[in-house]
Order: structure tokens, then sequence, then C-alpha cells
């Protein structure tokens, strides 16, 4: 443990930080006081699903007054149509209101249930982040992040409900789902999967890098970025490859490929 000391003359050499020398001191933190990248990352997300609460909250008033405003306008009607015909046109106003108030409503919808996927898909996707990283795996939480979390074939497995719920797709499926072991999680069963898959150079491993690697600089920040333009460059090569195939079996089929 520190002492009163110690931490004065860490706080001083905290002051001394310039932001050319981010991506340095960076990869100190991640590599001699991982516990704290790992909470400051934490609290990142943490941010971010606290931003989510907010939107979702503000997207359910609305839903709310809009159904109130929807009800009123319904009696209204009702009860202009069962006076007399002088008020038809009242009426046919009112009619049209209530034409855009359910437009409105229903894009209101629409965008909550968005929202809501949305955050629980990036808490599915954080979580499994936090499984890649912890010290059972130790994948480096950069390649975690910016590689293996934006993989299409891996975020096409995480399937979210407006309810919270979360399943993972076995590998190669489009219905059937991982059932975890007792104990764990879909999401752990994934962590364990891609991690097998993963070369140990991208794990805190203590696999010598060479004498001049410095983790996290600006040759390592390349790397990452041609990781993820070869993920997806193969995605889209794949994509590329399915039409090419459907368009084949279209013209063998002497039809459109939308008849195919």
């Amino acid at each position: 443990m520190l002492t009163e000391q110690e931490l004065a003359q860490f706080a001083e050499l905290a002051k001394k930080f310039e932001m050319p020398q981010l991506d340095t001191v960076k990869g100190l933190v991640q590599t001699h006081l991982h516990p704290v990248f790992q909470a400051i990352n934490d609290g990142g997300r943490a941010a971010a699903n606290q931003t989510n609460k907010q939107r979702l909250e503000e997207l359910t008033g609305q839903v709310t007054q809009l159904t109130e405003q929807k009800s009123a306008l319904d009696g209204e009607i009702r009860s202009l149509r069962d006076k007399s015909p002088d008020v038809k046109e009242l009426t046919l106003r009112h009619e049209q209101a209530l034409a855009d108030l359910k437009q409105q409503h229903t894009t209101e919808l629409a965008t909550m249930r968005g929202q809501l996927v949305t955050s629980h898909r990036g808490r599915a996707v954080a979580d499994l982040v936090a499984e890649l990283t912890s010290d059972k795996f130790k994948v480096d939480p950069e390649y975690a992040n910016t590689v293996i979390a934006q993989r299409p074939d891996v975020l096409n497995r995480l399937k979210v409900g407006q309810d919270g719920t979360t399943s993972v797709l076995q590998q190669g499926q489009q219905e059937l789902t991982i059932t975890p072991a007792p104990g764990r999680t879909a999401i752990g069963h994934l962590a364990e999967e891609l991690a097998g898959t993963i070369d140990d150079r991208w794990k805190r491993s203590g696999v010598d890098r060479g004498p001049n690697a410095t983790p996290g600089g600006a040759a390592e920040s390349a790397r990452f970025e041609q990781l993820r333009s070869s993920v997806r460059a193969t995605d889209e090569a794949r994509q590329a490859a399915k039409q090419n195939a459907q368009s084949g079996l279209a013209r063998l089929r002497g039809t459109t490929m939308a008849e195919a």
C-alpha cells in the first residue's frame, strides 16, 4: 500500500502528463495498473448506461403524454358524433389531428423500442468485452473492444429483446441458441469460444513482443486499424459472394433475383 508521501509523489508525477504522451501513458496504465485501467473503462460504460437511461425515461414520458392526448381526442370525437351533423367540419379537423397524433405516437414508440434494443445490445457487448478481458481469458482490452466486439459475425450472434433478455446463437446457426451451464451465462460461453481463436499476442500473457514494442503506442494502434479494415473487407467479400451466388441461381432458373 502506498504511503501518504508516495501518493503525493505520484500526484506530482501525474501533473507532468502531456497530451502527446497519451498512448505511452495509456500503455503504462493498461500494462502495469490493469485494475485501474479496467475501473476507468467500467466508469465509461456506467456513464453511457446512465445517458441511455435518461434518454429512455424521456421517451417513455413522451409516449405516455401522447397516449393521454390520443385518448382525450378519441373522447372528443365520440362526443361530437353523438351530437348533430352540424359539427361535421369540426369533427373532420379533430380526425385529422388524431391521425397526425397517431403517426407521431407510432414514431415515438418505434424510437423508444429502438433505443431499448440499442441499450440492451450495448450492455451485451460490454459484458462480452468484460469476459474476454477478465483474468480468465486475459484478452487485450483494446483488441477486445475495437476488433472482436466489432466483428459482424460476433454481433449477429447476440440477440437482445426489448425486455433486456440476451441470447447467443450457436456457431453457424440462425435459430438455435446456447443454453448456458449452471452458474454460467451464454455470454461467458461465447467469450470462451472466441478466446480460443485469439492469438496469444493479443492477450496479457507476458509473451515477449520485442525490446522496441511499446504497448498502446502508435504502431500498435496502426495494427489494430489494419485488423479492423481486414474484418470489414472479409465481411464485404462474404456479402458479395452471397449476392453473386443468388444472382447466378436466378439466371439458371430463368427468373429475376426477386422472383428467385
